[in-house]
């Protein structure tokens, strides 16, 4: 029985006010599995750069010796558009002959004259060395050159055909009037190589 002088104390102990309190949480510290997590990243990380590394290396590894392979092949294409646009130019150079009405001739990417047909050449009453190379200016009339110089310039130029009428001079100075179409010459890669004319003789 408790004495009434001192009743029972049921409260809790007095505790420091807010101003006093103070967190007493002690700082991480780094465990084992932390650092196995960190691990694993950068392995992950240096596996990624080292996979596409290596198949960087791998690729241009695998170009270098394929590439002697390549620049034959190239080589051997190249060589066999050269034979195969021979073959037909040797081929169409026959036909242009056996033409008994119509000159023509053929003239190289830069214009120079290559080949002139016999037909052409009894018109002219000339020898094709005459004719060959930059000759063939001489065959020209001298009041029409400058027309016929430009627009073979400009033809060459823009990779277009050659459309013209003008007037050629014979042997013996006898002029002869003319029509001539040149068509472009291209080659299996698409490369213009020349260009093939033919001629309509027109009255004067």
């Amino acid at each position: 029985m408790h004495s009434a002088l001192c009743p029972p104390c049921y409260l809790p102990p007095p505790v420091a006010g807010h101003e006093h309190h103070q967190d007493a949480t002690d700082p991480r510290t780094w465990t084992a599995s932390d650092w196995l997590e960190i691990g694993g990243l950068v392995t992950a990380t240096l596996a990624w750069i080292w996979r596409h590394t290596f198949k960087a290396w791998a690729k241009w590894m695998l170009d270098w010796f394929k590439m002697p392979n390549r620049i034959a092949q190239i080589e051997h294409q190249l060589v066999a558009n050269h034979e195969n646009t021979t073959a037909a130019i040797a081929m169409a150079r026959a036909t242009w002959d056996t033409l008994q009405e119509i000159p023509v001739w053929q003239s190289d990417a830069l214009g120079m004259c290559v080949h002139v047909s016999k037909p052409m050449l009894r018109v002219l009453q000339r020898q094709s060395t005459e004719i060959l190379g930059d000759n063939w200016r001489q065959i020209i009339h001298q009041p029409d050159r400058p027309m016929v110089y430009n627009e073979w310039d400009t033809c060459i130029k823009d990779g277009r055909d050659f459309d013209l009428t003008y007037h050629w001079v014979r042997s013996d100075g006898h002029l002869i009037k003319i029509h001539a179409n040149a068509n472009r010459i291209i080659s299996a890669s698409g490369e213009i190589i020349g260009w093939v004319s033919f001629v309509t003789l027109l009255k004067s």
